[in-house]
């Protein structure tokens, strides 16, 4: 029998509660492992789990950006305090993960390995408690069988006004093939990128 355990906090003691006692919003499946191989390539499929991988020369650069990416996503504030659930906007990016993989064809372990593939990187949202008034996300999707990736960045705004309704909402890409030093730069994920053509930026 499972047996759930209940915490009363007094309301005089509840700021401090909320402040002091962190949540974990695990978002991946697999832990990343070690590996004793020179090789990036191994090193990279023990902590990434990799799905039949192909030789490169950038898989070291590939290693290194993908640790830098799941560093900024656990550094993301997915919450007002430590204690508080997660915020609805990263449960509905999960649950979109989810869909949109569980419609393959994959295994289990395969489909999982996608998902923790896709890493927000950039999460920044405000709202009225009824519509979402500006959103910015920037993900990145890596690749399990090469050193690619793929950066998708969704900005959203919206407003009503006194006689109309001002919104907009962009979503752009980048194609980072191969994800080398020159091209996967983390560090600038403030920036908003410029629209290119066929929505690239």
């Amino acid at each position: 029998m499972n047996l759930a355990e209940l915490l009363l906090v007094p309301n005089t003691s509840w700021t401090e509660y909320v402040t002091t006692t962190p949540k974990k919003y695990p978002w991946k499946h697999f832990p990343i492992e070690a590996s004793d191989s020179p090789d990036p390539l191994e090193k990279a499929k023990a902590a990434f789990h990799l799905l039949n991988p192909q030789p490169s020369r950038h898989w070291q650069t590939c290693l290194e950006q993908r640790h830098f990416a799941d560093a900024l996503r656990d550094g993301l504030r997915l919450a007002d305090f430590p204690s508080q659930d997660i915020d609805r906007m990263n449960i509905q990016i999960r649950m979109s993960i989810k869909s949109v993989i569980t419609s393959t064809a994959l295994s289990q372990d395969e489909k999982k390995i996608l998902a923790d593939g896709v890493v927000p990187m950039k999460f920044y949202m405000t709202d009225d408690d009824i519509t979402i008034r500006d959103a910015t996300i920037f993900t990145r999707v890596h690749s399990p069988i090469k050193p690619v990736s793929v950066d998708v960045f969704w900005l959203w705004h919206h407003r009503m006004r006194l006689n109309d309704v001002e919104w907009y909402c962009s979503l752009m890409y980048r194609v980072l093939d191969p994800l080398t030093a020159s091209n996967s730069r983390l560090n600038d994920t403030h920036s908003k990128p410029r629209l290119g053509q066929k929505g690239t930026y």
